[in-house]
This record gives C-alpha cells, sequence and structure tokens, in this order.
C-alpha cells in the first residue's frame, strides 16, 4: 500500500505542468462564476498567459525527459507514458491554443466567459489524451474532449 502511494507521488512529479494548468483552470472557473460583469479582457490575458507558460514549461521538460529518461516513462502503473512524442504534441496543441485565442482577440469576438473555461478543458483533455497509453485513460480523455467540444459548438 505504501508503496503505491510512493509510486502515485513520484508520478505526479513528472505532470507538474498539467497540476499547473488543471489549477489555473480552476482559478479560470472561480473568475467566471463569481464575477459580476463580463470581462473579455482580463479572460484573454489570463487564457493567453497561461497557455504561453505551460508551453515554456512543456518545452523546458523536453530537455528534462531527454537527458534523465532516454525512451520515456510510464506513469500511474502504465496509465499513461511520458516521452518526447508527448512532449512534442503538448507544445503544438499549446501553440494552436495560442493562436486560437489571439485570433479571438484580434478579430473582435465577443464570446461569454464560459467558453474560455471550456476551452481550457478541452485543452487539458487534450494534454491528457497526448499522453495516454491505456483505453480507461484514453475513454476519459476523449469523453473529455468531446463534452467540451460539443458544448462550445453551441456557444
Amino acid at each position: 500500500m505504501l508503496e503505491k502511494i510512493s509510486h502515485i507521488l513520484s508520478s505526479s512529479k513528472l505532470i507538474i505542468p498539467e497540476l499547473i494548468f488543471a489549477i489555473v483552470f480552476l482559478v479560470v472557473v472561480g473568475i467566471v462564476a463569481f464575477s459580476k460583469q463580463h470581462r473579455p479582457q482580463l479572460y484573454n490575458v489570463l487564457t493567453l498567459s497561461v497557455l504561453v507558460l505551460i508551453g515554456f514549461i512543456f518545452f523546458g521538460s523536453y530537455h528534462f525527459l531527454e537527458n534523465n529518461f532516454n525512451s520515456g516513462v510510464s506513469l500511474f502503473h502504465g496509465l499513461i507514458f511520458l516521452d518526447s512524442l508527448s512532449i512534442f504534441y503538448k507544445v503544438t496543441i499549446a501553440l494552436a491554443a495560442v493562436a486560437v485565442i489571439l485570433h479571438l482577440w484580434i478579430v473582435g469576438y465577443q464570446v461569454v466567459g464560459e467558453f474560455y473555461v471550456l476551452f481550457l478543458a478541452l485543452i487539458l483533455g487534450l494534454f491528457v489524451m497526448s499522453m495516454t497509453s491505456h483505453l480507461l485513460m484514453l475513454y476519459v480523455a476523449l469523453e473529455t474532449v468531446s463534452i467540451c467540444s460539443y458544448v462550445l459548438v453551441v456557444i
């Protein structure tokens, strides 16, 4: 039992960018839910800054992974696999998300605050999907992405 907990804790150290992203996601949920007025500039800046920060962290973690683990590492008892290809996909996803938010900002689309929450949840699901190596995690990530996509289409 104790070795399982230590394995989970050691696996959690290698997915710190995703944990930071999840915490920022919860902060954005709180800001959108409890703000009395719609502030698209704040949502744009917050979303862009977190995506750029996470993109740089992923880029830095690529070199860490290459130096310490030659062919990648299996985390959480084989549920996810972190290697250079998954980090490449996460950086690509982060760049595409930055491009989408910049497009919304430059063109001047007026979207509701929930758009940013759902968009960040979609990106988090894509990050998890890029690391999955088990059908259960693939199902969870795919459902996260599909539900967020369906709701984003309606907005």
